[in-house]
């Protein structure tokens, strides 16, 4: 039975409290988890089969509209982040679908016009199939139209903000704080010296810049966090620990496409045919927007 010793009213003390009773709870519910886990990811978390489908799906949310109108802006944000997309080929597709659209819409009303001759008696065979016929070609040339926008409007970045600064030269924005005051009587500060960090380890592992953190180190960052973890709790946050690895879709709906020849995203290739199956998340916003995929909520 655990047992909390001290000042049962401090925050961490509280924390403590709350995560025996949180792993008791859990013991006892871990099959209704893993079936309701389970339901979830059938039902909420769909993967799309081909980069084509994933476009159509996604991009649907697209502003290609604002796009369009606003090309010439976009056109130099392009060129001050040094990217590269054809924005007149967007606008030219996009055109090309806003006319595809009134014919498949002038199409349509003429074979609801037939519908209801057919009701009546009067409907012509021949030329209901000829207006049936017309309309799948459409609608096969828009998908794939539809396709080619879409891919091409999802590499188009957001707009920079305009304080932003423009180059390779680096531009001081704004100064945070301030250097400390020097020691009295000369000494200097050494964290090396405190048996903290160990740099040499870090170096002879990873590389320069890597360390490792020891004795001390190790106490006050775990310490931090659970004070932090208990600030958080008290001011009505729920603690959740996300997966490493989500699937690829996931990734590209939150936006993190990337625009260049760096890769931005570790993906996990376990087969042989080195198609990525999972990617490496860097921060835990990824797997929780996952959560809410295909789920619309209210205000409340």
């Amino acid at each position: 039975q655990p047992r909390v010793h001290g000042d049962l009213t401090s925050p961490t003390s509280r924390m403590l409290l709350r995560s025996c009773a949180a792993l008791l709870a859990a013991a006892g519910a871990e099959s209704s988890l893993r079936a309701a886990s389970s339901r979830r990811i059938a039902t909420s978390i769909r993967a799309t089969s081909s980069a084509a489908d994933f476009a159509l799906t996604v991009g649907k949310f697209l502003d290609l509209r604002s796009i369009v109108e606003n090309a010439d802006a976009h056109r130099r944000n392009l060129s001050e982040r040094r990217v590269s997309v054809d924005i007149d080929r967007v606008s030219a597709l996009y055109a090309e679908d806003r006319e595809l659209e009134r014919q498949l819409n002038g199409l349509r009303q003429q074979r609801k016009a037939a519908a209801r001759a057919h009701g009546s008696g009067g409907v012509d065979v021949a030329a209901a199939r000829a207006l049936k016929d017309s309309v799948l070609a459409l609608e096969t040339r828009q998908t794939a139209l539809r396709s080619e926008l879409l891919t091409l409007a999802l590499c188009i970045p957001n707009m920079s903000q305009k304080d932003t600064p423009i180059g390779d030269v680096p531009v001081e924005t704004a100064r945070v704080g301030s250097m400390p005051e020097p020691l009295a009587g000369g000494r200097k500060r050494d964290h090396l010296a405190t048996q903290l960090f160990d740099f040499e380890s870090g170096a002879a592992v990873s590389g320069h810049g890597f360390y490792f953190a020891r004795n001390d180190a190790v106490v006050l960052e775990l310490g931090l966090i659970q004070y932090a973890l208990s600030l958080a709790i008290d001011a009505g946050f729920s603690p959740v620990i996300t997966p490493e690895l989500v699937a690829p879709h996931v990734v590209a709906r939150c936006g993190f496409s990337p625009r260049d020849a760096a890769a931005q995203i570790y993906h996990v290739s376990p087969e042989a045919d080195g198609v990525s199956t999972h990617c490496l998340i860097a921060t835990s916003e990824i797997p929780l927007a996952g959560t809410l995929i295909d789920v619309t909520t209210t205000a409340e």
